[in-house]
């Protein structure tokens, strides 16, 4: 790249001859392509906004209005120039590249839009033309449709884009900041010109289905009921499973990507969706379950249940309660024998099952972190508790 595009970056005759008080025009020139900006004294104070001559396109920054608010100790005149990064022209080149002699991509990576706003280039000059580069300035900037924007810059003797937060370039770090009660206009405080300045707009993965990219990477799982997806500025967002809906992590190397119910996180009786069956009777020395039967009728009068229903819904079919095929967790699954000759699944249950044969009880059967292998047809799923009561009885008899 050479800097020679710069005004700043020339000898003092050549930048006399461009900027000095007898040649300086002092006035403002707009077509589609470029806006020109050269402000003297008697221009500096009473001009408004500015921008290109273009009504904005989905495909183009059009509509990007700058207006100077605070140029700097010593500064007499400042050119600034506006052309649009995303622009190509008759022939296929990039539009800034011609204008400006150097190009910016469409964006500055993956996880921000392309730009929003003109390049937008902007240089300072004090008595005898001198070059002023360091030093606040300031200018409001207008990007039609942002909501919000970080701004990049490139200095006149360097090829790398920064934020203009960056202390260590700027000397001081720079802001962008809305403008208050004006959509779309934002603030905009750098410490040293001589520089092109382009602003871009986070892509906002986590209002993009919870947590999908740019490029349709999926960062978090897509239920917010499920996964909490936190915005992260330029880069991908974090997400942390729910666990105060009841979820964890399914792949833990993936945080909220994956969120499956937890039965020790979800709190049963806090949420009236949550299927809960359970016994009535005293169950003092734990509980084994090998089969499980729902009715649709109970009469109270004589304690008896009618109606047998099946976990497919057909009514008249036991429905059994077994360990799923190949599954090394804990998660089990209904069965309708009557209905289903394979092992096909109706509905998912978390329970407790044996990890060795039917009988043999001890300690180990009674969490959910042991694994069973196999589950043969006289085993059974043992309970967590080994004082399995409805309700609390006395310190060693507690309830379910």
């Amino acid at each position: 790249y050479d800097d020679r595009w710069f005004i700043t970056a020339l000898d003092q005759p050549l930048r006399e001859a461009i900027v000095g008080d007898a040649v300086f025009p002092q006035k403002v020139i707009v077509s589609e392509e470029r806006a020109e900006a050269m402000l003297g004294p008697s221009t500096l104070s009473t001009l408004g906004e500015f921008e290109r001559n273009v009504v904005p396109s989905a495909d183009t920054t059009g509509g990007t209005r700058v207006k100077l608010v605070i140029l700097g100790t010593g500064v007499e005149k400042v050119v600034v120039s506006m052309v649009d990064p995303l622009l190509t022209t008759s022939g296929g080149d990039s539009q800034v590249l011609q204008e400006l002699g150097r190009s910016f991509g469409t964006a500055p990576n993956g996880f921000f839009t392309n730009w929003m706003t003109d390049v937008i280039r902007v240089e300072r000059f004090g008595a005898d033309s001198s070059r002023i580069i360091d030093g606040l300035f300031e200018f409001e900037v207008y990007a039609p449709g942002a909501a919000s924007l970080t701004f990049f810059a490139k200095l006149h003797d360097s090829e790398t884009l920064v934020e203009i937060t960056d202390a260590a370039v700027f000397g001081t770090a720079g802001s962008v900041t809305p403008k208050n009660g004006e959509p779309g206009w934002f603030v905009v405080r750098v410490y040293k010109t001589a520089a092109d300045f382009v602003g871009a707009q986070d892509f906002a993965e986590c209002s993009n289905n919870n947590g999908v990219g740019k490029d349709s990477t999926v960062y978090c799982d897509p239920s917010s009921v499920k996964s909490m997806c936190t915005e992260q500025v330029g880069s991908a967002p974090v997400c942390r499973c729910r666990a105060e809906n009841g979820f964890g992590d399914n792949d833990p190397a993936n945080p909220g990507r994956d969120c499956r119910v937890v039965p020790y996180l979800y709190s049963r009786e806090d949420k009236d969706f949550y299927f809960r069956l359970t016994h009535t009777d005293r169950v003092d020395y734990g509980l084994k379950v090998h089969e499980i039967r729902m009715y649709a009728t109970y009469d109270p009068t004589t304690g008896q249940c009618s109606d047998l229903v099946s976990m497919s819904g057909a009514q008249g079919a036991a429905a059994r309660f077994e360990r799923a095929t190949g599954d090394p967790a804990y998660i089990a699954e209904f069965y309708d024998p009557a209905v289903h000759t394979t092992n096909v699944p109706v509905a998912q249950v978390r329970a407790h099952y044996p990890s060795s044969t039917a009988g043999d009880f001890d300690g180990s059967k009674l969490f959910d972190e042991q694994s069973a292998t196999t589950f043969a047809a006289d085993q059974y799923f043992w309970s967590a508790c080994l004082n399995c009561n409805p309700e609390v009885v006395d310190a060693t008899h507690m309830g379910a």
